[in-house]
């Protein structure tokens, strides 16, 4: 199952000041502020909240699915996503704006000044939900246009998917009667300490109040790690500690991702947490190093079991054919029949798999007309012999038209 992340998708310019802002700007000059911070480095990346999220989703081995608009400058950022392996099907290209772009700079103290260009994320709300199948396991609606944000987390909790809100940068743009809405009846509602404040002073609820509207609320809090409160439960996830501070851009993202990941695997708040602070703390090179090493692990830890199941659906056929190829072994035909059931549920079984990893390789439309085809060709095998033999015997005939109707019946189904 997928992992829809609802987000923004922009092209990110970050800059790193190697010193901090409070020793630059003056609390009593704030209302005639004019400073200029000189820094070291500028770097310029495919980013975007959804962005962010599902890279490292997808380097987890997860598959995510973003949702979101982007302007007619799509076309690097696209063949990005292709090279990476993400999905962009409900990705929707709006030919007269440029695509989303923020201007970061981050001191020493993880502490950010943003300016920036919405473009087509203005519009995200025509990225619409409504219009894809409800595959996803779980989803993330994430920093986004305002009513983006809105229609998007109402659609999922309508659907019965489980949503995580997460507004971060998008939170000034909602008061407090849309920021409940949001929140009423979410899985999770992902903030760090500044935007739980926040989230009080517009709703004007208390923290209890609030977490009696979600099932769990997630506060990070940078180098203090992170708190979830689940219903009365609360536990405190440790931070981990960095080896060097080189830029902490997208900790906050890498965090939300390595939350999801945990919670879509199954792991308890816990382990998700965990994970979450452990993504969040690495540099982005060792985030994906990290991400491929535990998706590794996973895959491993699963294997035994995915080797069980090959095994035995391989193995079902078996006794049918023990009884086909050797007559000394006489059963009723009752025996028979269940026999031959086995047979071609184990045979379903292997085919379904088989279509499912040839999607990785070729279009899933292909790989589902060679399934299809694979499927019906034993009722034409059988047709072919019906055939043949009415032509000596025309008593066979009628069993040769129905045999075929039933398989044309058969494929059109699977086309369904």
């Amino acid at each position: 199952m997928s992992i829809l992340v609802s987000g923004s998708l922009a092209l990110d310019h970050i800059m790193v000041f190697p010193d901090r802002f409070e020793n630059h700007i003056l609390p009593d000059k704030l209302h005639m502020l004019n400073v200029s911070f000189n820094i070291e480095s500028l770097d310029t990346q495919f980013g975007g909240v959804a962005g962010n999220i599902a890279f490292l989703l997808r380097c987890l081995g997860a598959d995510p699915l973003i949702l979101a608009t982007v302007g007619n400058d799509f076309g690097s950022y696209a063949e990005w996503l292709d090279r990476h392996g993400i999905r962009r099907d409900a990705i929707r290209i709006l030919p007269d704006v440029r695509t989303s772009q923020a201007f970061v700079t981050t001191d020493l103290d993880d502490n950010q000044i943003w300016a920036f260009y919405e473009g087509a994320m203005a519009r995200a709300h025509e990225a619409s939900i409504a219009e894809l199948e409800p595959e996803a396991s779980l989803a993330i609606v994430s920093a986004d246009g305002k009513q983006a944000m809105l229609d998007h987390a109402r659609e999922l909790k309508r659907r019965g998917i489980s949503t995580y809100v997460d507004p971060s940068h998008g939170l000034p743009m909602l008061d407090g009667p849309e920021l409940l809405e949001m929140l009423e009846g979410c899985t999770a509602y992902v903030v760090n300490d500044y935007e739980w404040s926040l989230t009080v002073e517009k709703t004007g609820l208390s923290e209890e109040q609030l977490g009696e509207r979600c099932e769990t609320v997630v506060i990070t809090k940078g180098e203090h790690g992170s708190e979830i409160r689940e219903g009365a439960r609360s536990m405190h996830i440790p931070a981990v500690s960095a080896a060097q501070i080189v830029d902490p851009t997208g900790c906050g993202d890498a965090y939300r991702a390595g939350l999801l990941f945990g919670r879509s695997e199954g792991h308890g708040w816990d382990v998700a947490g965990r994970m979450g602070s452990l993504f969040g703390a690495l540099p982005l090179r060792e985030r994906v190093r990290r991400a491929v090493l535990m998706a590794a692990a996973a895959a491993s830890r699963n294997r035994k079991r995915d080797v069980l199941a090959f095994t035995g659906a391989g193995l079902l056929p078996v006794p049918w054919m023990v009884c086909h190829n050797f007559h000394g072994f006489p059963l009723p035909a009752e025996a028979v029949a269940a026999l031959s059931g086995l047979a071609i549920l184990g045979g379903a079984f292997l085919l379904s798999w088989a279509t499912e990893l040839a999607e990785r390789d070729i279009p899933q439309a292909l790989a589902i007309l060679v399934l299809a085809l694979v499927s019906v060709l034993p009722e034409y095998a059988i047709d072919l012999h019906f055939a043949w033999t009415a032509g000596k015997d025309p008593s066979y005939a009628p069993y040769a038209i129905a045999n075929m109707t039933g398989a044309n019946r058969l494929l059109i189904g699977l086309g369904w």
